[in-house]
């Protein structure tokens, strides 16, 4: 699974092709669920990118008040309701990443891993995908050098509600890189906002 909480699906070390099939029932319709699945690894893991395309096949319906869409009336019929908005899209982007937390650079953007800010006092192991029919694909961007950096955050690039940030820097780190205090004493900010939330 993926690095602490924030992933109800297993996420492949290497490179894999594949399709996932299960049943799924819900407004009165038994459907087949499938998706094409593709998981890329490059430059030795360094940048992973994950895409699949869940796709809804009516195959059953139940509605004993209406006989003409009863039974498998529309067996095969795409449930076109699953891309109606724009929003929808998002769910064919599993995870592009690059790198690994603590790398100089360090790049998230999708669905399957929990996000931390800093040491995870203001933010730790955020995962933005609590609604299975309303998945988010959240980004979070670390960068840094031996002077200072930053990191960032959002739930959802294609409608997000939050943000989070935090950006350092080491003033005595061009004084002598050897020493342990001037290559690590930092002075940093942090801050987060949730536009939707209770304000009182």
């Amino acid at each position: 699974l993926s690095v602490y909480l924030g992933s109800g699906n297993l996420v492949v070390k290497n490179n894999r092709i594949g399709l996932s099939a299960g049943l799924d029932y819900f407004h009165d319709t038994l459907y087949i669920l499938l998706e094409p699945l593709v998981d890329l690894r490059f430059f030795d893991s360094t940048l992973g990118v994950g895409i699949g395309v869940p796709l809804r096949l009516e195959l059953f319906a139940v509605r004993p008040d209406d006989p003409k869409d009863f039974g498998f009336v529309h067996a095969g019929r795409f449930r076109v309701q699953d891309y109606a908005r724009f929003h929808d899209f998002g769910k064919i982007l599993k995870y592009v990443t690059y790198g690994a937390k603590e790398d100089n650079l360090y790049v998230n953007v999708g669905q399957r891993y929990a996000a931390t800010l800093g040491h995870g006092a203001l933010m730790r192991r955020y995962a933005p995908n609590i609604d299975i029919d309303y998945p988010r694909v959240s980004a979070e961007v670390d960068a840094y050098n031996r002077f200072g950096g930053f990191e960032l955050m959002t739930n959802d690039i294609l409608e997000w509600n939050m943000l989070a940030g935090l950006a350092f820097l080491k003033p005595l780190a061009f004084l002598n890189e050897q020493n342990v205090v001037t290559r690590s004493l930092s002075i940093g900010v942090t801050a987060a906002t949730d536009i939707p939330a209770p304000q009182s």
